[in-house]
């Protein structure tokens, strides 16, 4: 760690080359002391989580000052193992903010260099200048409606004509999806906290119908093609709202009570009703911006 310390932090390749070298050779020395003392330990989580922070300190100082075209995906390596490291939870924290900082960096640059031919431009150009509106306006299932009715058709046009499989392609596809899919998970949040906020009476059906509407949406998300990183985060957050609903629904020949429901597979993509284990309260955390984001 002294070494890597020890590098200039403007020369990219070399902070690079540090962060590298600190992941491979610690991994053994790190692995006997974990089985020695226990991943609990203090002294064990103090030791990684120094090391953590090092191997992250590497990677932010590469990617700082890399004129790299492919720096983001570089140095998200870098943050990986950082945060596979880290064992307090201050230290994986802020290894997943960064993680997750760092994958809208790649995401924008992804969109920008995608390669389109050029009687496709207006298409394209039209669908990165509404992503640009819709993380600027305030989240409404409402706004969702009408960002995916407008850029859905016009996706389907370039899909025609370069095909599912293009990276270009499924790079602006997925970013309409993830953008999508941050909308709605605000709107449900914001919503939640409104209702919760209030004195109605009729809480759980209130929340139960903003759910219902984002479910709606979901459904409309799942028509994209996306890239495995957002299928992820779109699956588990369809879950969470499945869940939510069932959950808000009261059981027959009961009274408000809530349903309980056994977890199905967590498999492929699904666009209606894979139940998770269990909800705990009304007010659910639905994560934003991942890790995978």
């Amino acid at each position: 760690m002294e070494k890597a310390k020890a590098v200039s932090d403007d020369n990219s390749l070399a902070c690079l080359e540090a962060g590298r070298n600190l992941v491979a050779r610690t991994a053994e020395p790190l692995n006997q002391l974990r089985q020695a003392a226990g991943e609990h330990d203090q002294q064990y989580t103090l030791v990684a989580d120094r090391l953590a922070e090092a191997i992250l300190s590497c990677g932010i100082n590469y990617f700082n000052h890399s004129f790299d075209p492919d720096s983001a995906a570089t140095a998200l390596e870098l943050y990986h193992e950082a945060a596979r490291i880290a064992a307090g939870p201050m230290q994986r924290n802020r290894c997943n903010k960064e993680i997750n900082l760092l994958r809208d960096i790649k995401a924008k640059q992804d969109l920008e260099q995608g390669n389109f031919p050029t009687h496709l431009k207006p298409l394209v150009d039209g669908i990165r200048e509404r992503i640009k509106s819709i993380q600027s306006e305030g989240a409404s299932i409402a706004s969702v409606n009408h960002f995916l009715d407008y850029c859905t058709p016009d996706l389907n046009k370039i899909r025609a004509q370069l095909g599912a499989g293009n990276d270009s392609y499924l790079t602006l596809s997925s970013a309409v999806a993830n953008n999508a899919l941050n909308a709605v998970i605000t709107a449900v949040n914001q919503e939640q906290e409104r209702v919760n906020r209030s004195y109605a009476s009729n809480k759980a059906d209130l929340i139960r119908s903003i759910v219902n509407e984002a479910l709606g949406v979901m459904e409309k998300i799942c028509a994209l093609d996306m890239n495995n990183e957002v299928t992820q985060r779109y699956n588990h957050n369809t879950t969470i709202l499945n869940n939510m609903s069932h959950q808000l629904t009261p059981a027959p020949y009961t009274s408000g009570a809530f349903n309980n429901y056994d977890d199905e597979s967590d498999g492929d993509r699904t666009c209606g009703t894979r139940i998770l284990y269990y909800l705990f309260v009304i007010i659910v955390f639905i994560i934003a911006k991942a890790c995978f984001g």
